[in-house]
């Protein structure tokens, strides 16, 4: 059986070496990558396996709507595993909220 898994933030420099260690590693693995393609995003990080048939790349945001409906339906639709590389999300935040308690 194929695993599938799910990367989140694939497009940038941390998500993209993950997603070709990953697939050079595991042969049989199918990898969805969802990313918004923000600043820190760019599909020519990934363009060696945009053309592999075990390569899936899906612009959203997850932290839009339909960003977040597209994310879980794929996962729970075929996502054996997920990884999230998103931590500029989570970063930003803390400085916000560091700024707003100083």
């Amino acid at each position: 059986m194929t695993e599938t898994m799910l990367v989140t933030g694939g497009c940038g420099f941390i998500g993209s070496c993950f997603i070709f260690q990953q697939m050079q590693q595991y042969p049989e693995i199918h990898l969805l990558n969802l990313d918004a393609l923000t600043y820190a995003g760019n599909p020519d990080n990934v363009k060696e396996v945009a053309g592999d048939p075990r390569y899936t790349f899906v612009q959203a945001d997850v932290a839009d709507r339909p960003g977040h409906d597209r994310r879980y339906a794929l996962d729970a639709a075929k996502a054996h595993r997920m990884f999230d590389w998103l931590t500029q999300a989570s970063f930003e935040r803390q400085v916000q909220r560091c700024l707003a308690w100083g």
